[in-house]
């Protein structure tokens, strides 16, 4: 049995999807979330970003975040100073 195919005939319709995405194949919020599935579509588009987008362009991707998507994505960027914090050994 082969793995469902998506087709998008939008941009729209994969945003949707994106928005909505719960498993690959399904947005059935009945189903299991898919974290680990989604954080690496969410890093194939970083990928993307760093390889094809001009740095001008970078400079306008806020306009394209909602406030509360400008306050996550910088509470993402701060998880790793974060961990960095808590793993550093204090003792002399």
């Amino acid at each position: 049995m082969s793995a469902p195919q998506l087709v998008f005939g939008t941009y729209e319709q994969l945003e949707n999807y994106l928005r909505h995405f719960v498993a690959f194949g399904t947005n059935d919020p009945r189903e299991m979330y898919d974290f680990v599935g989604f954080a690496y579509l969410f890093a194939a588009c970083l990928d993307n970003l760093r390889k094809y987008a001009l740095e001008v362009q970078l400079d306008d991707i806020g306009d394209c975040l909602s406030p509360e998507q400008r306050k996550f994505l910088n509470w993402l960027g701060n998880l790793e100073s974060v961990k960095r914090t808590a793993n550093m050994d204090t003792s002399d």
